[in-house]
C-alpha cells in the first residue's frame, strides 16, 4: 500500500472522528517556535539525500555496560571503570572527573555542567578542575535541562550563548576550544 493510498483512507478516517471537512486547521498546531507543524505529510520538498547505513546492531554512544565493551564506539560514564581502551568516553559524573587521569590514547569529554543553576553562577573550583585535566572537551554547557523544562529551540540556543559568553568573560577566549555543547531532543527531533 503506497502513502497515495494512505493518505485518503486517513483524512477520511479523521474527518469522520472529527465530525468536519476541515480537518487540517484544526489538527495544524504551532510551535513554541511559530513554525506551524502539520499531523501527516505525504512528501518532502526537496529530495534528501540518502544518509549512510548503520548496522542495526552497531551502538554509537551508550552508558556503560561490560557486554557492550565489542559493539560500542563511545561510552557515557557515571561510575569508574577500569581498563577501557581504545573507546571514546563521556564523564557525566563530576566527583568521576576529578579521579581520572587520561592515557595520551584515551578520548575524553567533559559532560559535566560548570553553572550552578540555582545560583546562576559559575562554579569556578569545578572549572577550574576540569580545566586541569587532559581531555579533549573539558566544560559542558548544559542546555538539556531547559529543554525538558519546556524552553523552545531558540531559546535554548540563548541560554546556550550566554552561558558560552559568561565562560569567555571569565576564562578567556581559548575556552571555546574546551567547551562541548549537550542539549535534549524533544518530540520534533527534526527541528
Amino acid at each position: 500500500m503506497s502513502n497515495t493510498d494512505i493518505l485518503p483512507n486517513w483524512e477520511k478516517l479523521v474527518k469522520k472522528q472529527l465530525k468536519t471537512e476541515d480537518i487540517y486547521s484544526i489538527l495544524k498546531k504551532e510551535n513554541l517556535e511559530g513554525i506551524d507543524v502539520q499531523p501527516f505529510y505525504s512528501e518532502v520538498q526537496k529530495p534528501l539525500v540518502n544518509l549512510p547505513k548503520v548496522e542495526e546492531s552497531t551502538h554509537l554512544v551508550a552508558k556503560y555496560h561490560e557486554s557492550l565493551e565489542e559493539d560500542v564506539f563511545a561510552f557515557i560514564l557515571d561510575q569508574n571503570v577500569d581498563n577501557l581502551e581504545e573507546k571514546t568516553i563521556f564523564v557525566n559524573n563530576k566527583d568521576l572527573a576529578g579521579h581520572i587521569s587520561p592515557k595520551e590514547e584515551d578520548q575524553y569529554f567533559s559532560l559535566i555542567d560548570v553553572f550552578n543553576e540555582n545560583e546562576g553562577m559559575i562554579d569556578d573550583q569545578l572549572a577550574k578542575e576540569l580545566l586541569s585535566k587532559d581531555f579533549i572537551r573539558n566544560i559542558c554547557v548544559d542546555v538539556s535541562l531547559h529543554q525538558n523544562a519546556g524552553a523552545a529551540i531558540y531559546q535554548q540556543l540563548g541560554i546556550a550563548l550566554a552561558k558560552t559568553k559568561e565562560l569567555v568573560e571569565v576564562y578567556g577566549p581559548e575556552i571555546l576550544n574546551k567547551l562541548i555543547f549537550r542539549i535534549a531532543v524533544g518530540g520534533n527531533y527534526f527541528f
